[in-house]
């Protein structure tokens, strides 16, 4: 395990983006140099487990928003993430990163958002869905990430 943490300001930075693009996607893959957004130019299926992945819990905040016109009052509700939890996640985010376990072997990160909660955990592309499937099922996987259809399979 590295045990070396450096938070420097650019890391954190770019780790904030990622945690933006993530809630508002409802995920990203990333390598762990926090490049990489757009997977449109690789192929293959995303498989995860290789690491202890880590789950964190979002706290929506309610803003309620108040229109009246010609009579007629609307009501909606937004939902926003503080943005001092951004931060943590992303400090979050990096930490995960530069402390996983095999940090050497660290290549992508995979972050997805539901049910208020977002999860990190150390991916990689595998070629074909037969052998995606067995690492899944290897690492105790539920689905794998079929980049070209942009579709979960379950295994």
């Amino acid at each position: 395990m590295n045990n070396a943490f450096s938070s420097d300001a650019r890391d954190l930075f770019k780790a904030r983006n990622i945690i933006v693009h993530a809630l508002n996607n409802g995920g990203a893959t990333v390598k762990h140099d926090y490049t990489g957004l757009s997977l449109t130019d690789k192929t293959g299926y995303i498989v995860g487990g290789y690491a202890p992945s880590v789950s964190y819990n979002v706290p929506l905040v309610d803003v309620w928003n108040v229109a009246i016109t010609s009579g007629d009052v609307a009501i909606t509700t937004r939902r926003y993430v503080a943005a001092f939890r951004v931060d943590a996640l992303a400090y979050a985010l990096h930490k995960y990163v530069v402390s996983s376990p095999r940090h050497d072997a660290v290549e992508y990160v995979g972050l997805w958002y539901e049910n208020d909660c977002i999860t990190f955990d150390v991916v990689r592309i595998v070629s074909g869905i037969w052998s995606a499937v067995n690492v899944a099922r290897l690492n105790k996987q539920t689905a794998i990430y079929d980049i070209r259809n942009a579709e979960d399979i379950e295994v």
